[in-house]
């Protein structure tokens, strides 16, 4: 077994990931997309890929989504005839070292709702249950139609609105100062996201963004200041970005909600959102591995 480690994406390794997806899933009946942009890890620096080689085959991954310096979330695959051999656990015991260093306290292992060998790999590596999300796609039924309040503006957003939508951020996702500033200024950074913004005349109310990736759109981040909710602009800005994205850039657009979210819930479903995949989430301390 050769391992390797990195920070930064290739296209030949991608190819290689979902090649490895493809033929789980196709094994295990799931629908293994494992969401690899990187782009809103906090640290740039951390090593957030790892993966296992026999020779040159690459045989199994894992890959760490770490937005905040709290936690991380783990997904990984193995090709079915290289599993119960120890590279999971491998790759799983450096990822973890790499988070121990830069002081990330839990890890959440994602394991999708029908996958039994998910499900057992994280009881036993002593990791508990904590929540689970849908994955929801869009059934691309726009309601064209539905108009913009004369005092509301949908506008992508710039460089001088970054101070404002820090402080949003705060308010808005409750997080403090750094961890907002990393997330919004990771937006406006990386060339695969389109950050949008809702201003109720001159005050910036909410704001969106949307992540593409392997054809997909995926909105993320989607809130309204908590003075603001409850008056329909959630679903203004929703709507204006769904515009947006189907007609200029995909007609597959995804985003994930907490399950325990009903409110978010109920706004996409909705508006054109089906269930398309359900994970559940297994916490663990970095300390206790």
């Amino acid at each position: 077994m050769n391992i390797k480690v990195c920070n930064k994406l290739k296209d030949d390794i991608i190819s290689e990931i979902r090649k490895i997806e493809e033929i789980s899933n196709e094994q295990d009946n799931l629908k293994i997309n494992t969401f690899l942009d990187d782009s809103m890890n906090f640290n740039k620096e951390i090593n957030n890929l790892f993966l296992a080689y026999e020779g040159d085959k690459l045989v199994s991954f894992l890959n760490i989504f770490i937005p905040t310096s709290k936690e991380g979330e783990i997904s990984a695959c193995t090709l079915p005839e290289y599993r119960k051999k120890g590279y999971f656990k491998s790759l799983f015991n450096k990822a973890i070292q790499e988070l121990y260093k830069y002081k990330v306290e839990d890890v959440l292992l994602v394991v999708q709702e029908n996958s039994e060998v998910g499900k057992a790999i994280a009881i036993n590596l002593g990791a508990k249950y904590d929540f689970s999300e849908y994955l929801l796609k869009f059934n691309g039924d726009i309601n064209l139609h539905l108009a913009v309040p004369d005092k509301i503006q949908i506008l992508e957003a710039r460089v001088e609105h970054l101070e404002d939508m820090i402080k949003l951020a705060q308010s808005t996702f409750n997080r403090g100062y750094e961890e907002s500033e990393i997330m919004v200024n990771n937006a406006f950074e990386t060339q695969n996201r389109k950050q949008y913004i809702i201003k109720l005349e001159e005050n910036i109310i909410g704001m969106a963004g949307v992540s593409f990736e392997d054809g997909d759109g995926y909105i993320f981040g989607l809130g309204i200041s908590p003075d603001y909710r409850g008056k329909g602009y959630s679903k203004i800005l929703l709507n204006e970005i769904i515009k947006d994205t189907y007609i200029n850039h995909t007609k597959s657009i995804v985003l994930e909600v907490d399950s325990n979210n009903k409110i978010a819930f109920n706004l996409y479903t909705k508006n054109g959102f089906i269930i398309d995949n359900a994970f559940h989430y297994y916490r663990k301390s970095c300390k206790d591995n």
